[in-house]
């Protein structure tokens, strides 16, 4: 029997006031993402001026996904406890101190440091973001909202793929990311004026403890897989497009922009179609599949001349990274309004632990091998593995009531 959700009346705001809220909701999602996608972009800079190697970059994408996912947990809980919008808030402000500390590194160890701070940022963005949404937004309304918040992380990629690197050979890469970190802190003080009283909405004033439910888990493992094959991909797809397909440091970073463009239209609608159409485990096992196809034809980019860069570009932003719009809608709709942040932190837990070994394997696997193709086969496995998991799982979710959905929207 199908448990009645609950009752959440929708008071995101109404009109300008409810763009401006979820506008923040996105930008804050970019932000959190950020400095992830500026090592990816401003990799043959860092590899250049830092006299860094290719499993370097892998491993400073590791270090921000691990302390991501040690602190995720601990994150969320905080969160069920303070409320979104200070979640929100802590987020803009640690991501905007990441970046201006990518900026004036000299050194490998301060890169380190800024990654720690990169992944503060990340391990409190899903969180805050869903706790807002899961206690402001009703059932069937919830799809395009978390659609829209989660193309904040396509936004960031199409950000940081065009301008980065543009601004970067012009002003330096100090000045590049001085500028986003100036817009991350205008994200800040927009974000302190938004959500009156979501903290009190939010906000879990009795302890309340119990056990999240196995989907969550069975969640958190797909992450996992996905997380690790993504990360991957976003962190060394402009590299690997410049050694190997003879595109610029520009152009390389247009793929990435290319990458967020397609991402942000199906996230919207991957979105829509997981609330109304199919069940969650579905939905994901479809996206992991079709992401595993998005691997073969990165294998075969090199062959097919630019063309087939690009073409493996808009295939991943069309499957791979819509991924996690659907993996929130579903961590929302299997928790409790109570323990969501706590949900979404052990997700991120995934994640992070994802992503800590499989970046430094393939930037090892490339520089040991003296090529890319071997590291992919590893990206496509993951994506099966995570197919063939989530196929698994279905029966530990609960059942997906489209009717019910419609009637409530």
């Amino acid at each position: 029997m199908t448990r009645a959700p609950t009752s959440v009346p929708d008071n995101l705001g109404q009109g300008l006031g409810r763009a401006i809220n979820v506008g923040v909701l996105t930008a804050c999602m970019g932000i959190s993402m950020m400095p992830f996608i500026a090592v990816g972009v401003l990799a043959p800079l860092l590899i250049q001026e830092l006299d860094i190697s290719r499993a370097t970059i892998g491993l400073l994408v590791a270090l921000g996904s691990l302390t991501s996912g040690v602190l995720a947990p601990i994150g969320g809980r905080a969160i069920d406890r303070v409320g979104g919008r200070t979640g929100i808030l802590f987020v803009f402000s640690v991501g905007s101190l990441s970046l201006a500390m990518m900026a004036f590194a000299s050194a490998l160890w301060q890169l380190m440091v800024a990654m720690l701070f990169a992944g503060a940022c990340r391990a409190g963005g899903n969180s805050a973001t869903n706790t807002v949404i899961r206690s402001r937004v009703e059932v069937g309304r919830r799809g395009w909202v978390t659609g829209i918040k989660q193309s904040g992380e396509s936004i960031a990629i199409v950000v940081g793929g065009s301008m980065l690197p543009t601004v970067a050979l012009n002003l330096g890469r100090r000045g590049a990311l001085l500028i986003v970190a100036a817009l991350s802190s205008v994200g800040l003080a927009l974000a302190s004026i938004s959500f009156k009283g979501a903290d009190q909405v939010g906000r879990n004033p009795v302890s309340r403890k119990g056990p999240l439910r196995p989907s969550i888990y069975r969640l958190s493992a797909f992450t996992c897989a996905t997380g690790a094959a993504g990360g991957t991909v976003s962190t060394y797809l402009p590299l690997y497009a410049h050694e190997r397909g003879g595109i610029s440091l520009a152009v390389g970073g247009s793929l990435m922009v290319v990458v967020g463009l397609v991402a942000m239209v199906a996230r919207l609608l991957w979105s829509r179609w997981a609330e109304r159409i199919f069940a969650i485990p579905t939905a994901l096992t479809v996206m992991a599949g079709l992401a595993a196809l998005a691997t073969v034809q990165m294998i075969l980019a090199p062959n097919m001349g630019p063309s087939g860069f690009w073409l493996a570009a808009s295939l991943f932003g069309a499957s791979a990274l819509p991924i996690g719009s659907v993996l929130m809608l579903g961590t929302m709709e299997e928790s409790e309004e109570w323990n969501t942040g706590r949900a979404t932190g052990v997700l991120a837990v995934g994640l992070g632990m994802g992503q800590v070994f499989a970046p430094p394997i393939f930037g090892w696997l490339v520089d040991r091998t003296g090529g890319y193709h071997v590291g992919l086969f590893m990206v496509m496995a993951l994506y099966t593995l995570a197919a063939l998991i989530m196929w698994g799982s279905r029966a530990h979710f609960k059942s997906h009531d489209v009717s019910r959905v419609r009637t409530s929207s």
